[in-house]
């Protein structure tokens, strides 16, 4: 067992582990119709190291797809602090998509790294996936885009009932009765004209208040602030 203990530890003293430094400028990714297309910039923040960036496309069950959406350049090659486009566009005159509602997909890049000269280095490739929006023309506007305040809350017993009745999707990444973060929350994408249930904590159930946080399109997580009485939570304010 200690002869095996040693051996362990000394592969584990020669291992040399390269991180890729690829990295985009910003963190979702919003394509409106009339638009024809959407350019995200993304850089090798590395100070030596060339990168090789792979793009591509998912639908929203995450399946890797080349229409009606597709980025481009498949693969491009990024030298040390340089940065490139990879731009979004349609890949056929006919999206198939929704006309009354917003439609997600995925943006993908992967950063693959230069093979290693040091013996018995560990190169790992590094892979960001972001939420792309897909906006049709004539959907409602909101005042200051913030649809988000249009979200229906119902509580029953330990549930919240989030009912969502606008043509947009609404990305929630805390529930709580204060402005604490919730261990382990996991977020809820709630899609358009639909609902979502969320389980409340025992020590929760019986709050009279709810504080809902959302991200907004720039990335910015905001507040809603709810009133609950009886079965109906109310907006207060929001910020």
């Amino acid at each position: 067992m200690r002869k095996f203990k040693l051996i362990i530890s000394s592969l584990l003293l020669a291992c040399t582990c390269a991180h890729a430094s690829i990295s985009a400028d910003r963190t979702r990714v919003i394509y409106d119709e009339a638009s024809k297309g959407v350019s995200i910039v993304v850089e090798n923040t590395d100070n030596k190291d060339p990168f090789l960036v792979q793009s591509w496309i998912e639908n929203e069950n995450g399946h890797k797809i080349n229409e009606p959406l597709i980025a481009l350049p498949l693969l491009q090659r990024i030298d040390p602090k340089q940065k490139k486009q990879v731009r979004i566009s349609a890949s056929k005159n006919n999206l198939n998509a929704a006309e009354d509602k917003e439609t997600l997909f995925y943006f993908n890049i992967l950063g693959i790294p230069p093979k290693s000269e040091i013996e018995n280095a560990v190169e790992i490739v590094i892979q960001s996936r972001f939420k792309l929006f897909y906006r049709p023309t004539g959907l409602k506007k909101y005042p200051d885009n913030n649809w988000q305040k249009e979200l229906k809350v119902e509580k029953t017993g330990n549930s919240l009932k989030l009912t969502n009745p606008t043509p947009y999707h609404v990305v929630v990444i805390n529930i709580n009765d204060n402005l604490s973060k919730v261990d382990n929350f996991q977020e809820i994408i709630i899609k358009p004209n639909s609902n979502s249930v969320y389980s409340l904590p025992d020590n929760k159930t019986k709050s009279p208040k709810m504080v809902i946080t959302y991200i907004d399109d720039y990335g910015t997580p905001k507040l809603l602030n709810y009133t609950c009485q009886s079965t109906t939570c109310t907006l207060v304010n929001d910020k």
